[in-house]
């Protein structure tokens, strides 16, 4: 019983990692597309976010 709740968690951080990977992506994908419009405040914007999604993942 311990070990499939062992990795039952594992499993689930395994996803919720590749969930917050994706998701860091796409806004960095944003964050881009802002830059070049010369959108700069919405750029830092989506890169600030993409930062603590990442910070997140790696603690």
């Amino acid at each position: 019983a311990f070990m499939s709740v062992l990795e039952k968690d594992a499993e689930e951080r395994s996803e919720n990692r590749r969930k917050n990977r994706t998701l860091a992506d796409e806004l960095k994908t944003k964050g881009n597309y802002a830059f070049h419009q010369q959108l700069y405040d919405k750029a830092i914007d989506y890169y600030t976010e993409v930062k603590q999604i990442l910070i997140f993942l790696f603690l």
